[in-house]
């Protein structure tokens, strides 16, 4: 027979080994988030020509407790393809992660080596998408990104469902939301989102003070209700969505997004 003291060892062994192994998977899971957590991502980007020179600026967020080795960037360029390092270098005894703007500068080189009318696509590395990108048209410089949402906005005519996006830019002299190059998804995805890129064209503008930001929509038809089946369907351009649900073939509720907008409207 196994005597109670044999017990009480044995049950004092086992909550050991569950605290050690609890204490290390949380310390490690801690650890390992911070680790694993992308140090920076990229918010605006714009290049501009100095002299016989071309250079891109990035500007980025990235946590406190990470700073960019800006001694160490590197860049490669194949192609119209240009693909940018910024390699992060984590700071200790930083007790409460948060995030802050930084910016960066990379020289690409000489005007020569870029050909007129050609698209220049600025990669991260690690990062799936495209950031921007710049070409050369007429002798000058022009950057494309995606341009900033500030709402998206549901409706309908008929059976048709339309986006419309809110876009706020710089002046028009210098900045244009180029509608033409924007791209979107072939119909809703497995999760039913519909993506729209909607693009920026900004004019290598050499140091002119930009004023205060131009408000412009921009509607994009999305699909016909009596299409749709029954559910949640979401739009996102850029980085911002909007959502709508579907009942027996109508838009039965719209969820917008935006200051200028309702946050709800119910059909």
């Amino acid at each position: 027979m196994i005597s109670f003291k044999k017990i009480q060892i044995s049950v004092f062994l086992i909550l050991l080994i569950l605290a050690v192994a609890s204490s290390g998977c949380i310390d490690g899971m801690n650890s390992s988030e911070k680790e694993s957590q992308e140090p920076y991502i990229i918010t605006d980007m714009y290049c501009s020509q100095y002299s016989e020179n071309v250079r891109c600026s990035l500007t980025y967020r990235i946590y406190n407790n990470y700073e960019i080795d800006s001694e160490n960037v590197t860049f490669t360029i194949s192609g119209n393809q240009i693909q940018i390092n910024l390699p992060a270098v984590k700071i200790e005894d930083i007790e409460e992660m948060n995030w802050q703007y930084q910016s960066t500068r990379i020289e690409l080189g000489e005007r020569s080596l870029f050909n007129d009318s050609e698209i220049y696509f600025i990669r991260l590395e690690n990062n799936m998408q495209d950031v921007g990108s710049f070409i050369f048209e007429d002798g000058e410089l022009y950057s494309s990104r995606p341009v900033d949402i500030d709402g998206v906005k549901i409706t309908t005519e008929g059976k048709k469902i339309i986006a419309i996006a809110q876009a706020g830019t710089g002046i028009d002299y210098v900045y244009t939301v180029d509608k033409e190059n924007s791209t979107s998804s072939n119909g809703f995805d497995e999760n039913n989102v519909y993506v729209i890129s909607l693009p920026e064209r900004r004019l290598d503008y050499h140091g002119l003070i930009i004023l205060p930001r131009l408000i412009s929509t921009h509607q994009f038809e999305i699909a016909n209700s009596n299409e749709l089946k029954d559910g949640i369907y979401h739009v996102r351009i850029n980085d911002v969505e909007a959502s709508f649900v579907i009942r027996s073939g109508n838009v039965v509720r719209i969820y917008n997004t935006g200051q200028v907008w309702a946050l709800r409207n119910i059909n």
